[in-house]
């Protein structure tokens, strides 16, 4: 019987779709390689070695995960069977636009926390992104082996450190969640011991327990402890409480099955009214979303969760975000770098499909052009701060380069580049400077040889002045009216445009379809190439109450993108635009041994200090400090802390430059 006749036996019931996510480091590619060791992909003597998600050569070289790996698998559980979708993803915030794309796709996540370092600011993110998307969360305390082996910790002082992560987890979840939903004002602990929602071990050394194994055996604490002082290894707690029979258990007694998840996660996600919610039947009509996308062989492969209906090789998708359609050529279930071709996929699946292009991550795709069915977009948690510009050694490679660039950047919603009519210079923006540098890594792989620039701090234009919102605006005879706003939900208008950098337009009126799509585009280049200095334009949202024209006349698609990006421009200079620069906030760890060392490096980077604590003999610090500043920064903490300073940094919020700053000097 093939792998497919196998998955076809399995109740949708049986079916667990599940991601790992975590701050970087700690732990979330060696859980699952023990993971995977369920499913016979991964040898059980290679399990926490073989990082068999991360199999770019890239990931391998630098440990770390930067794409998101998808792999579907068959676990046997007390003589059931069970069908794994598990999306492991990045834990490097430079790539959190994947971590967006792969939580659409899931109805639970296992969230990884290092017992030594604690809740670090990527948990955070994740915690919330978490909680927007109704997903129930299981917390993973790891690296129990360093408060023992390590930090010599009594058992008093690890069961209060478990606490003060648990407790911590459980008071961002309750504060997130009533931030996300104002309503749910009734404070829960989700992350409880005793309910089977924490487990606590280390991956390394391949063991851990929850409440459902210690039924089987209970291992105390002090036994733990007993069994490092012999064997800092942890060989004989593995034998007893091996990390995948955990994890397997606690994952199928503890996550909802795509039927119990869906009723209240698609009343959450859908946009149309909830008595048009489809079951989650195969027989029901066609939902799925859309995660991230690859190329296969130049074939554009993206990987899509059906939350009803089912799919067939031939039939015909309609994106209702892009309007874009497409007729399904293959359909494929993933594992990791290989796949398996299958007929067709069912509610409940997560997989990967080919035929239909230009689909970004959170779109809702039906089999009708027209569909009352809409899920909520993704909302992504960065926007590209930092640019370079690239140009190939050799002329003859501008085309290739090109043609590489709009494929990378069509599927990552956190890489942008565009090609600069003035000059014809190519530039790439991201998120940070380790996105930019495997990008460039990986297009010389491709045999373009690069020239690539120093990274350039992204620079955007905002508007200042919201103290009069309405505005009338005349530019060739072209009257446009309408308000304009810094915060606002924009939510109740039918034709409406949003981007990752928090601008959005909406019509309060009905124009013909050209002159609609004309005062769109118009608007996005308006905000893609700023009235200063040509830099994107960031937060602003445009309500469009009435249009004007010369014997009311219709303008056509041309004329209405020309005269709306003009008149938006107008806009932005009436209301006093100005330019901005990014703040990265930041947390840092290291041992407080050079915590003196530390300071003093921030100090000099006139980094503004914001806590600092020390713990365990470890020191966390928080802070702030100007994009531009992190470019030299890197290399003196390494130096200073003989390289056992670890951060992240993240996007915080944006400052006025200096006005003696040349804005084209970064």
């Amino acid at each position: 019987m093939s792998n497919w006749d196998q998955i076809q036996l399995i109740p949708i019931e049986k079916y667990r779709n599940v991601s790992i996510v975590s701050h970087i480091d700690h732990g979330k590619t060696t859980l699952s390689d023990f993971f995977l060791s369920l499913g016979h992909l991964v040898a059980p003597s290679l399990a926490g070695k073989a990082r068999a998600l991360d199999y770019l050569p890239e990931e391998q070289r630098r440990g770390i995960t930067i794409k998101t790996a998808n792999v579907t698998f068959s676990y046997s559980y007390e003589s059931e069977e069970y069908l794994i979708n598990l999306v492991d993803t990045p834990g490097h915030v430079d790539f959190s636009g994947a971590v967006t794309q792969a939580l659409r796709l899931v109805d639970g996540v296992i969230i990884v926390v290092d017992a030594v370092e604690g809740v670090m600011a990527q948990t955070e993110t994740v915690l919330r992104q978490v909680v927007k998307e109704r997903l129930f969360p299981i917390l993973y305390v790891n690296k129990i082996d360093r408060l023992i082996n390590e930090l010599k910790l009594p058992i008093d002082k690890i069961a209060e450190r478990l606490d003060q992560i648990i407790g911590k987890l459980n008071h961002l979840y309750n504060l997130f969640l009533e931030d996300e939903f104002s309503e749910e004002k009734t404070k829960k602990d989700v992350f409880v011991f005793n309910k089977g929602s924490v487990m606590i071990g280390s991956a390394l050394h391949g063991w851990a327990i929850s409440n459902y194994s210690l039924e089987r055996y209970n291992l105390s604490f002090q036994e733990i402890i007993a069994h490092y002082q012999e064997d800092q290894s942890g060989s004989q707690i593995r034998k007893i409480q091996p990390i995948q029979d955990t994890v397997a258990e606690t994952l199928i007694k503890s996550l909802p099955s795509p039927v119990k998840a869906h009723e209240d996660r698609l009343n959450h996600l859908l946009i149309s009214p909830i008595k048009s919610r489809p079951d989650c039947t195969p027989d029901a009509p066609f939902l799925a979303s859309s995660g991230k996308s690859v190329y296969d062989n130049d074939r554009r492969l993206t990987i899509i969760r059906l939350f009803s209906g089912k799919l067939s090789r031939g039939d015909t998708i309609y994106s209702q975000h892009t309007k874009s359609k497409g007729r399904i050529d293959r359909i494929y279930l993933l594992k990791g770098e290989s796949k398996t071709n299958i007929p067709t996929a069912t509610a409940g699946l997560v997989v990967g499909i080919v035929g239909i292009d230009n689909l970004i991550g959170g779109e809702t795709l039906t089999k009708e052009a027209e569909s009352n069915l809409s899920l909520k977009d993704i909302t992504f948690v960065q926007e590209p701060v930092i640019s370079m510009s690239v140009e190939p050694s050799r002329t003859k490679n501008l085309s290739k380069l090109l043609s590489f660039l709009e494929k990378t950047c069509g599927v990552d919603p956190n890489l942008e580049f565009e090609q600069r009519e003035d000059t014809g210079e190519i530039v790439i923006h991201g998120i940070g400077e380790l996105q930019l540098e495997i990008l460039t890594k990986s297009i010389e792989e491709n045999d373009i040889e690069l020239i690539v620039s120093e990274p350039l701090v992204t620079l955007t234009e905002q508007v200042t002045n919201y103290s009069d919102n309405e505005f009338k605006i005349e530019y060739l005879n072209v009257i446009f009216e309408g308000k304009i706003f810094k915060e606002k939900s924009m939510s109740e208008f039918v034709h409406n445009f949003k981007d990752m950098r928090k601008n959005e337009l909406a019509l309060s009126i009905k124009l013909s379809n050209e002159d609609m799509d004309g005062i769109f585009e118009g608007f996005k280049l308006a905000c893609r190439y700023g009235p200063l200095t040509k830099n994107r334009v960031r937060g602003v949202k445009v309500v469009i109450n009435s249009v004007n024209s010369p014997s009311n006349q219709q303008l056509g698609y041309e004329q209405s993108l020309m005269i709306s990006k003009n008149i938006f421009h107008l806009l932005f200079i009436q209301r006093e635009i100005k330019l901005f620069e990014p703040v990265y906030s930041f947390e840092l760890t290291t041992p407080d041994s050079y915590l003196g060392s530390i300071l003093a490096v921030l100090q000099r980077y006139k980094c503004t200090i914001l806590s600092v604590d020390t713990k365990n003999n470890y020191a966390k610090v928080v802070g702030k400090l100007k994009v531009v500043s992190s470019f030299q920064i890197a290399k003196d903490l390494r130096r200073e802390s003989n390289g056992h300073a670890f951060w992240q940094l993240q996007v915080s919020d944006y400052q006025i430059t200096n006005d003696k700053v040349d804005p084209f000097e970064y």
